[in-house]
C-alpha cells in the first residue's frame, strides 16, 4: 500500500512517559488496525526509546500479532503497545494511535468521523483524508458504509475549499484540485470561495434514500451551504428554506434530525412574519402551500406545533 506522509506531520516528543518492556505479551486475534496518528513511528520495542524501525502513515492498515500485557502512557494517553505486522516488516506501535475494527472499511470510517470534528482541517490533511474515503469507498462491502464513505468524500473536498483562500485559487496544486472537482463544485461570488454544490449531497441522499445511513446524508445535504445572498428578502429566505430544511423534512418526516430542521425552520418562519409587512418585501415567492404539505405527516411535538401556528399565521397574511 502506497503510504501517505502529511506536509505536517505529527512527532512524538522525547518526553514521553513509557513502562518497561514487558516479558510477555498477549495474543490479538482475528483483528485489523488502523493507524490514526500522522508519521507513527514504528519501533522495534514497545517502548519510545527502542530503535525506530519506519514511519505509518495516517490510514494505514497494519495487522496486530500481540499487545503487551501491561499499560504504557505516551503522550497523555494510557493503553497497550501492540506488535503489528506492515508493508514496512513487524514491530511496534503505540495503541494510542490505531483504531481496531472489524475491516479496513470501518478502521477508515472511525478515523474520518473523529477527523471532520475539527473545526478546520488544514488542506494537505483534507486531500489525504480524501483519498483514504475514496479508497475504503471502494472496497467497501457494506452499502451502508460505502454510503457514508462517499459522504465523507464530499465533506472532505469542502474541508478542502474551506482551506483555500482566493490568492491560491490560481495556484499549485489549489488549482489542480479545484479543477478536479469542477463537475461537483461552483465558485460564489459573495463568499469568495468555492462550494460543493448542494445537488451533489441530494443525489447521494437519493440513491440511499432507504439505507439507514440515508437520513445523515439527507440532513447533511440540508445544511450544505447554497451560495448566494437573500439579503434579508423573504421571498428569497422562504426559497432557500424550501431547498434546505424543506428537502429534509419531505424526505425524512420522522427522521433523527426533524427537530433540528423545525427549529431553524421556525426562526425563518419568525423572521418572514416580522417583515411580512414592510412595502420593500416581495411575498409573491413565499411558498406557503408546499410548506403546508411538508408539515402535514410530522407528528405533533412543541417545534411542530410552533411551526403550524406560524404557517396559519403567514396564511393569514397572505
Amino acid at each position: 500500500m502506497r503510504q501517505l506522509l502529511l506536509v505536517s506531520a505529527l512527532i512524538f516528543g522525547a518526553a514521553v512517559l513509557s513502562t518497561p518492556y514487558p516479558v510477555q505479551a498477549e495474543v490479538v486475534a482475528n483483528a485489523n488496525y488502523v493507524i490514526s496518528g500522522e508519521s507513527v513511528r514504528l519501533r522495534a520495542e514497545p517502548n519510545t526509546s527502542a530503535q525506530e524501525l519506519g514511519r505509518l502513515a495516517l490510514g494505514s492498515a497494519v495487522r496486530p500479532l500481540q499487545k503487551t500485557p501491561t499499560r504504557s502512557t505516551v503522550a497523555g494517553k494510557t493503553t497497550h503497545w501492540y506488535q503489528v505486522k506492515t508493508e514496512q516488516g513487524t514491530g511496534w506501535v503505540f495503541g494510542g494511535f490505531v483504531i481496531p475494527a472489524p475491516s479496513y472499511e470501518m478502521g477508515i470510517l472511525e478515523l474520518l468521523r473523529n477527523k471532520l470534528k475539527a473545526e478546520s482541517i488544514p488542506f494537505a490533511n483534507a486531500v489525504v483524508l480524501y483519498q483514504l474515503a475514496s479508497k475504503a469507498a471502494n472496497s467497501a462491502k457494506s452499502r451502508n458504509a460505502k454510503g457514508e464513505l462517499e459522504l465523507a468524500k464530499l465533506t472532505t473536498v469542502q474541508r478542502s475549499f474551506d482551506s483555500i483562500n482566493f490568492a491560491q485559487y490560481r495556484q499549485s496544486p489549489y488549482r489542480e484540485w479545484i479543477n478536479k472537482h469542477k463537475k461537483i463544485s461552483f465558485y460564489n461570488e459573495v463568499s469568495g470561495q468555492y462550494l460543493v454544490s448542494a445537488n451533489a449531497f441530494w443525489k447521494l441522499a437519493d440513491q440511499y434514500k432507504r439505507d439507514p445511513i440515508g437520513d445523515e446524508i439527507a440532513w447533511r445535504s440540508s445544511q450544505q451551504r447554497l451560495g448566494g445572498e437573500c439579503e434579508g428578502f423573504i421571498g428569497c429566505l422562504s426559497i432557500a428554506t424550501l431547498r434546505t430544511e424543506g428537502e429534509y423534512l419531505k424526505r425524512f418526516p420522522k427522521g433523527r434530525y426533524v427537530r433540528a430542521a423545525l427549529v431553524n425552520l421556525n426562526n425563518n418562519f419568525k423572521y418572514m412574519l416580522d417583515g411580512w409587512k414592510n412595502p420593500e418585501q416581495n411575498t409573491q415567492d413565499v411558498d406557503l402551500k408546499t410548506w403546508s404539505r411538508i408539515l402535514k405527516p410530522i407528528a405533533n411535538t412543541p417545534e411542530s406545533t410552533k411551526a403550524r401556528t406560524y404557517l396559519k399565521q403567514l396564511q393569514a397574511m397572505k
